[in-house]
């Protein structure tokens, strides 16, 4: 009779350290397996950077092929979407200069002028380059850099006023530089992205 209730004993101690020793387990497993997952989310954060400076690569050479000013929009994330981004194309508006050339039309889609084509916004989404969207967590911002060596003059003013995009390419190998900070879990990530005003790119 003893000797059964040592059994009974020993068998209930037995399997409480059997859920103890499944209790670390689990939980070394978890303590694994979480930065493991942070570190994917980090990875497709760095991912999505990399991909956005070969985006602004893409667009200083097609702005410069074409001849064409182009610009970067965002679009900040809200409740139902990520953190977006699109090339925008300028279409330039009606010009008057009547004191020495007289009246010039400078739009784009069409050398005549019209009513529709003189209330259109100047910037218009680029149909054939799709909106870009960034990971869950991830966004940048935009500074404008002044650089007083190489002033943007002659410009028209569509292209240089406090409405205008803070990134520009101006088709003709200039471009409005700026400073791209990205970030994720509103934690600064990587180095600051700098675009000079010829379009090159430093990204370290």
């Amino acid at each position: 009779m003893q000797f059964r209730q040592r059994r009974a004993i020993a068998s209930q101690g037995f399997t409480l350290v059997e859920i103890l020793v499944v209790i670390v387990i689990m939980g070394l497993m978890l303590a694994i397996a979480i930065p493991s997952i942070r570190s994917v989310d980090h990875r497709r954060a760095m991912q999505a950077r990399e991909l956005f400076i070969l985006d602004l690569k893409q667009m200083t050479r097609l702005a410069n092929d074409q001849g064409q000013v182009y610009a970067l929009a965002v679009r900040p994330a809200n409740e139902t979407q990520a953190f977006q981004y699109q090339v925008l194309a300028y279409q330039a508006r009606q010009l008057q200069n009547n004191s020495h050339r007289g009246a010039v039309a400078a739009t784009i889609n069409s050398p005549q002028s019209s009513p529709d084509n003189a209330a259109q916004p100047p910037w218009q989404p680029l149909a054939y380059l799709p909106v870009r969207q960034l990971p869950t967590q991830v966004s940048f911002d935009i500074r404008a850099v002044t650089d007083v060596s190489q002033p943007l003059t002659g410009r028209n003013q569509d292209l240089l006023d406090a409405r205008a995009p803070q990134l520009i390419w101006f088709g003709n190998g200039e471009v409005k530089p700026v400073y791209i900070q990205f970030y994720y879990k509103n934690q600064m990530l990587s180095a600051p992205i700098q675009v000079d005003y010829m379009g090159n790119i430093d990204a370290e």
